[in-house]
């Protein structure tokens, strides 16, 4: 009874061409163009992806419901309680963890939008603004984390089943900067229909996504056959029209458990990064196409919008109608006055040829008595 060893993304082709600075160069050209035609905040975001790839750092969200293990799965990656774990919902911020001396990068956002940066937080410090961090806008670890060396960074992002729109938006965000997608959920919500909406989301921007199943521990093979359990797994997935990356199946309350492939992951991690280029080329593609999609929807909106205030100030339908009937009339107005010039200019036309005509008739003593003005 084992889980087997699955496919990655890395052994897979991945649709990128190119190098890092044309993509960044293109990115801010896109940047600049979306800003230009009124859309900031698409504009802002393509920004932020340019900036992301000058780092040259791959990133790997983590994300999920809450209180499925994904902060203490972060933990157990980076080898230290770098994040709470608890039966809240925590990890209230976005927090990116980076190998490095231990240092903590902390930014806050004021009541009248001004951000600032707090410096000489300590790592200790970290699990309290992670769950009680009000005004906080982001947070930056750095740690000795010999897993991720100088290729890879860490995401923690609040849950995806979250109330708190700010939660969402963070987790949003984090997400469109993501190169690689680590879904965690607990055994018991493993076919929850907010599961799959999520991972169709990801299928269809296209980031690469690895399925992480928690608390594989809680599976009884007397009740059902693993087998028959990932089968189902992969049915529902097939069904959802979902293909990931990679599925595995973890414990972290039991690590030496015979079903968890904390092992696989590493070695998953390991092959990313080898990767990073290639994956930081495809998602800075895939996020500038799905960001593409959001200005053209919302230029189509803001077009939607302009035409209602147009249409209110013509009277609505009835007055638009109005406007069109005058419009036709004028355009029958125009014409015919453009056809009685045309025809008054023909008609000056013929008297000057009959005027050039006559002028040759004229006798010689007639044209020599001419008094020359």
């Amino acid at each position: 009874m084992t889980a087997g060893k699955m496919e990655t993304v890395t052994e897979r082709p991945v649709a990128a061409e190119g190098n890092l600075g044309t993509y960044g160069d293109a990115l801010r050209r896109m940047s600049e163009a979306a800003a230009d035609a009124g859309d900031a905040t698409t504009g802002g975001k393509l920004a932020e992806l340019a900036g992301k790839l000058s780092l040259d750092i791959a990133t790997l969200a983590f994300c999920g419901h809450f209180s499925a293990g994904k902060s203490t799965l972060v933990n157990a990656l980076c080898g230290a309680q770098l994040l709470p774990s608890s039966p809240i919902p925590t990890s209230a911020n976005v927090v990116t963890i980076a190998n490095g001396e231990p240092a903590v990068k902390v930014e806050f956002v004021g009541k009248d939008g001004s951000v600032k940066e707090i410096p000489g937080v300590s790592v200790d410090r970290l699990g309290d603004l992670a769950v009680d961090g009000e005004g906080v806008s982001s947070i930056e670890v750095r740690y000795p984390i010999p897993l991720l060396g100088d290729s890879l960074a860490l995401v923690d992002t609040p849950g995806v089943d979250s109330t708190d729109g700010a939660h969402r938006a963070a987790t949003e965000s984090a997400l469109h900067l993501a190169d690689v997608v680590f879904y965690v959920t607990d055994y018991n919500h493993v076919l929850s229909d907010v599961n799959f909406r999520f991972l169709r989301m990801l299928h269809q921007w296209g980031k690469p996504t690895y399925l992480i199943v928690n608390q594989i521990d809680k599976h009884r093979e007397s009740e059902v056959r693993f087998d028959a359990f990932r089968e189902g797994m992969s049915s529902a997935l097939e069904a959802w029209r979902i293909e990931l990356a990679g599925l595995l199946f973890l414990s972290m309350r039991k690590p030496d458990h015979p079903l968890s492939q904390m092992s696989e992951l590493l070695r998953v991690i390991e092959a990313l990064k080898g990767e990073k280029e290639k994956l930081l080329l495809h998602s800075a593609d895939r996020s500038a196409r799905h960001l593409a999609g959001e200005f053209k929807e919302g230029l189509l909106q803001r077009q939607a919008e302009r035409r209602e205030t147009l249409l209110a100030q013509a009277g609505g339908e009835s007055g638009l109608a109005e406007l069109a009937e005058r419009r036709a009339a004028l355009a029958v107005e125009l014409e015919a006055a453009r056809t009685a010039g045309e025809r008054q200019l023909d008609g000056l036309k013929r008297e000057l040829d009959q005027l050039l005509g006559n002028a040759g008739l004229t006798p010689a003593e007639t044209r020599e008595r001419r008094v020359p003005y």
